[in-house]
């Protein structure tokens, strides 16, 4: 609810950037969570422990270990983060605070054609948002899963 409240104070004659810009905001600190989660639970596991012990210099093991094993997680992270922010960005459209005037979104789209109460325009807009998160859900649950399997191994 933050992205309409804030995207009706910055005002639609100001451009796409600041919409941009607190969506990534309001995004930021879930998937500031999740990371660092991931870091910890990364820092314990054995084969780093096995790495230290061995005297690898913590550049090499940074490189080598730790950075590779972080990229699933934290792309699963933020890609789950897209949705949500999709969602926001056609909800502040929908109530007239998001995109400014001439760009046209999915929200102001499904806003207008609810405000002349055209059930035929309002559903393709609407179903295609519905399909495009449905989508980005499906596959940020397909990089959690790959995230999955490399961690177990390939074992389920």
């Amino acid at each position: 609810m933050a992205l309409p409240r804030a995207g009706g104070l910055l005002g639609p004659e100001r451009g796409l950037a600041p919409m941009a810009v607190v969506a990534a905001l309001i995004a930021a600190p879930a998937v500031a969570v999740i990371a660092r989660d991931e870091l910890r639970d990364l820092l314990r596991r054995e084969f780093l422990s096995a790495v230290q012990a061995a005297g690898i210099p913590n550049g090499r093991r940074l490189r080598r270990h730790i950075l590779p094993n972080t990229v699933l997680p934290l792309a699963a992270a933020a890609w789950t983060a897209l949705p949500r922010a999709l969602m926001a960005e056609s909800l502040a459209s929908l109530l007239g605070l998001g995109l400014p005037e001439g760009v046209t979104g999915w929200g102001t789209a499904i806003g207008a054609a609810a405000r002349a109460g055209d059930a035929v325009a309002l559903a393709g807009p609407a179903l295609l948002l519905a399909l495009t998160l449905w989508a980005l859900h499906g596959v940020g649950d397909g990089m959690r899963l790959a995230f999955t399997a490399s961690i177990s191994g390939g074992r389920r």
